[in-house]
């Protein structure tokens, strides 16, 4: 089993621009379903719907676990999310592959 040490400058910041956009797709969704914010499953059922368009259908070759947390109208939401990079070549040169988002489930909201 390889272990994924991290990312490199770049990859982060391609990664955090990938994240940045499923983010903008996210909250958009989000908006569709404002009455129902309260109820973490067809909340839960927006937020996969919106992010599933950016996941790709083969193995990442990295992956690196984050936290998302989001306030919207008083309430806040935490996730966990994985970032993968896939290997995909578009130009059949061995450039480097976009990275995508996947979001693993909501997380309930600590009380501290």
């Amino acid at each position: 089993m390889k272990s994924n040490d991290g990312f490199t400058l770049i990859e982060s910041l391609a990664a955090w621009t990938i994240l940045l956009i499923a983010v903008t797709i996210f909250l958009k969704c989000l908006g569709m379903a404002h009455s129902s914010l309260g109820k973490g499953t067809v909340m839960r059922k927006q937020y996969m719907t919106a992010l599933e368009c950016v996941e790709l259908e083969k193995e990442p070759l990295r992956t690196k676990e984050t936290k998302l947390r989001f306030k919207i109208n008083n309430n806040t939401i935490s996730m966990d999310a994985v970032i993968m990079e896939y290997g995909m070549s578009w130009t059949g040169e061995g450039e480097t592959s976009p990275v995508t988002l996947k979001v693993i489930g909501p997380v309930p909201k600590s009380r501290e």
